[in-house]
């Protein structure tokens, strides 16, 4: 199953194989939730989904049906993914603060108030949620109180998702830099410059950072140092988040082009052209990727040849 979130306000269920529709969220066409921007979470049998409605959504994995008596509401749009760590459901919301929920939908604290706008996904290490702001800040908040441990101040807003990998938070933003931060005390290991923001969430494969620009480039980049090793030249502005099948990059420009990139040297390997815009991660799913595009389509892809196996509305 491939659960999938749509800009016209419906949560949807995807047979994997066929893109035969399983369900849809609300059950009636004519009704809708606000649109859906960020990638749908499943976790233990349940789909969790933020809506530009300010709600955050829990359905039942099987049959769409919701699992609370109502959404959790926050105090703006959610504009990022969910996060689910053992029994914490944790989201960021355009009101500026990060929740901390139980399974039930119950806060487990309250909470964690930045000074700008969260359009990210949360990330959760046994020591920490990390996550970014639009007042320029990657804040470290304790999991378990929803209290600051550190935080650390870039030169401009922070909207992509971080990545954690060796001891390193990786975090893009509009300030052109994407940086690495100690992850245990909040201080810069390095700054990379691109030619434009970042947003789009940084990719660790081994030792090398693979991160994708608002100046139309992909950087392949050493995790150790932020040195680059190469750059590819896209047609548009990379805004999805770069997946890895079996040692190729893969990642979508905002033109709907889709490229497998050699994970060693840059090389395109591949090309798909999408209809419409891509702005949505992509996903990856036992060598096939899955893409969504504005023109309200999903299709599903061999990872590493680029053949289309289906298309479908959503």
């Amino acid at each position: 199953m491939v659960y999938v979130g749509s800009s016209i306000g419906h949560i949807l269920a995807l047979d994997s194989s066929s893109g035969a529709r399983k369900w849809q969220f609300p059950a009636d066409s004519d009704k809708k939730i606000g649109p859906i921007y960020g990638s749908p979470t499943f976790s233990d049998g349940v789909v969790y989904a933020g809506s530009y409605d300010g709600k955050l959504y829990a359905l039942d994995a099987a049959s769409g049906v919701p699992k609370w008596q109502q959404p959790f509401a926050t105090g703006g749009p959610i504009a990022g993914g969910v996060a689910v760590a053992g029994s914490t459901i944790y989201v960021g919301s355009s009101d500026g603060k990060l929740y901390a929920l139980d399974l039930d939908g119950k806060p487990k604290w309250p909470p964690f108030a930045t000074r700008n706008k969260i359009w990210s996904t949360p990330v959760v290490t046994e020591d920490a949620v990390y996550v970014t702001s639009l007042d320029h800040q990657l804040y470290a908040v304790d999991p378990a109180k929803g209290t600051i441990k550190w935080e650390f101040e870039a030169q401009g807003a922070l909207p992509s998702t971080p990545t954690v990998a060796s001891g390193k938070v990786l975090a893009g933003s509009f300030d052109h830099h994407l940086y690495a931060i100690d992850a245990s005390t909040g201080k810069e290991a390095w700054r990379f410059e691109g030619g434009n923001g970042f947003w789009s969430q940084p990719l660790v494969i081994t030792d090398t950072v693979y991160v994708g620009g608002l100046d139309h480039k992909v950087y392949a980049l050493e995790l150790a140092t932020g040195a680059k090793i190469w750059e590819y030249a896209a047609k548009d502005l990379i805004r999805s988040d770069p997946v890895n099948v079996d040692g190729l990059v893969v990642i979508a420009s905002q033109d709907g082009e889709v490229v497998g990139l050699d994970a060693r040297s840059g090389a395109r390997r591949w090309g798909f052209q999408a209809k419409g815009q891509v702005l949505a991660d992509l996903a990856v799913q036992d060598r096939t990727l899955f893409v969504a595009s504005l023109e309200r389509l999903l299709y599903s892809l061999d990872g590493g040849a680029g053949t289309k196996k289906w298309e479908a509305p959503i």
